[in-house]
């Protein structure tokens, strides 16, 4: 290695020089980090808070139930025993063990949705029963049939009354449910007569 003649040091070597620019470079980001911090603290922008983001609309059928008048239908009054079978087996399922239906619901009969789960239990385990084609089995089915579909009425009276305050309940029931759209057509009645009485007058 030869000493510079003009400044009388050592000359540097390649792995030096790498060295020394990455410690340039290492404070120069230090000194620029601190000034930023340094700035934001003297700043009046108070304390970070998270942005507000927009609060997702409701699916189409909570939006659709929220905004029409739904009923339950009663169309498993006259429903044959295969189809009030799967029909029954769907409603006790999405009421057995229900968050979405308080317990207020009920009202003063409290041991209605209890003594309608142990019957649709019994009755499933006879309807199977009544595959082997025993007349007494068929008759004990046909009875329980006619006690579930009066608890249904009682069950959907109650839901229908706690409805009127928190209508999302009716998607979780399983219950089939029909929209009415009273005020629709109650709103477009008048206009009717309206336009009748001026098509009226405006004959000689």
């Amino acid at each position: 290695m030869v000493l510079n003649a003009t400044s009388g040091r050592w000359p540097l070597s390649l792995c030096h020089r790498k060295t020394l620019k990455a410690r340039l470079r290492f404070r120069q980001i230090e000194v620029s980090l601190r000034g930023a911090l340094t700035r934001l603290a003297s700043s009046n922008r108070g304390p970070w808070r998270a942005p507000q983001l927009p609060v997702p609309a409701p699916p189409n059928q909570v939006r659709e139930v929220l905004m029409t008048k739904s009923r339950i239908l009663r169309n498993y009054r006259n429903l044959a025993p295969s189809k009030f079978y799967v029909f029954n087996q769907k409603v006790s399922t999405a009421l057995a063990g229900n968050h979405n239906i308080p317990e207020s619901t009920w009202g003063s009969n409290p041991g209605l949705l209890p003594s309608y789960l142990a019957t649709s239990e019994k009755h499933g385990q006879v309807y199977h029963e009544a595959n082997y084609g025993s007349t007494l089995v068929i008759a004990e089915r046909a009875t329980l049939q006619a006690q579930l579909v009066c608890k249904l009425d009682e069950i959907a009276s109650d839901l229908e009354a706690e409805a009127v305050r928190n209508p999302a309940i009716l998607l979780s029931c399983g219950f089939d449910l029909a929209k009415e759209c009273r005020s629709h057509r109650r709103s477009m009645a008048p206009a009717a007569e309206e336009q009748g009485a001026e098509h009226e007058g405006s004959n000689p």
